[in-house]
């Protein structure tokens, strides 16, 4: 199985906040991800960093996409664009925290 970027991988953990035995109330939830998804993020980027042509043969989807950023034999790849989509769901959560701010 290839390695897979972070996409709708994530989960969600309810805190709690105890004021005593009877008085119990959701405090926040908070964004978690597996260690098995965060691993197969970063062996994505890895196996992709030096090897736009591999990542467009095994990810057919992404190709036109690729193509249309960077060319067709994609002389300006960019390590920075494999590095948003394979953590593309912490880059959600960060925006959207930002847009809260």
């Amino acid at each position: 199985m290839n390695p897979e970027p972070l996409d709708g991988k994530e989960g969600y953990v309810d805190s709690w906040q105890i004021r005593d035995k009877k008085d119990v109330h959701p405090s926040h939830r908070t964004k978690v991800f597996e260690a098995k998804d965060i691993k197969s993020a970063c062996d994505f980027y890895w196996r992709y960093r030096y090897n736009p042509e591999l990542l467009a043969k095994e990810y057919p989807e992404l190709k036109e996409e690729m193509i249309k950023k960077f060319g067709f034999d994609f002389a300006f790849w960019s390590e920075k664009w494999l590095f948003k989509l394979a953590f593309k769901d912490v880059f959600k959560e960060i925006e959207q925290h930002e847009r809260k701010t």
